[in-house]
């Protein structure tokens, strides 16, 4: 009976916590989620740090922000900010990381539903293991492609370009093309000279509205 007691107060205790775990918002987001005006907006994003427009399309601004950090200035991301049909304005993607370029941003039309295709290049250094011993530094290109669909900051991502290199040289890469299908973008391309790092996801799944 004792050990019956016990396991239901676990059981309640685990529920109560659980129901506590609360997930948050990136600061950005949080601070600045939309506005009825872009002037609203754009205020709002200059009180959290310089802020760069970096493409502008007939619905669509993508902006990055950069804040200082004891000094020393600290990229916390982009961010793209979308006008609905009553005029206002709200984040519809993002994307932060480290020693990025914009690439592209263009419209994209999925099952009815427009959205956003936003090209990220990256390069970064990194140490790998040719031989499964030993670890010598390289250089990780890629090229990642995110999928925003407009109605939230989160952005399904995929790779469609990847190379790694040591002193100037390949040593394993990856093209690969975009297919759509239903709630999915489909990432084709031969994987068989990506080795250990170069092997991208072939399915990622888009969780995008469709539009009848």
């Amino acid at each position: 009976m004792r050990a019956a007691a016990l396991v239901i107060v676990m059981l309640l205790v685990a529920d109560a916590a659980a129901r506590r775990i609360v997930i948050m918002d990136p600061p950005i987001v949080s601070a600045c989620p939309g506005g009825k005006s872009w002037d609203v907006v754009k205020a709002c994003l200059a009180r959290q740090g310089k802020l760069t427009i970096e493409r502008t399309l007939p619905a669509a601004k993508l902006v990055r922000l950069v804040q200082d950090n004891d000094g020393k200035p600290f990229d916390a991301g982009v961010y793209l900010y979308v006008q609905r049909a009553d005029k206002t304005w709200n984040v519809g993607g993002m994307f932060a990381g480290t020693s990025y370029t914009i690439m592209d941003l263009k419209p994209l039309t999925i099952a009815g539903h427009r959205g956003y295709q936003l090209d990220i290049g990256q390069i970064t250094r990194t140490h790998v293991s040719v031989d499964g011993a030993t670890s010598v530094r390289a250089v990780l290109s890629t090229k990642r492609v995110l999928f925003c669909s407009g109605e939230s900051y989160g952005c399904p991502d995929a790779t469609t370009q990847c190379d790694v290199m040591i002193r100037g040289k390949t040593l394993w890469t990856f093209r690969g093309t975009i297919a759509f299908e239903p709630g999915r973008a489909v990432i084709h391309g031969d994987r068989s000279f990506g080795g250990q790092v170069c092997v991208p996801m072939r399915d990622v799944f888009l969780g995008w509205p469709t539009t009848p």
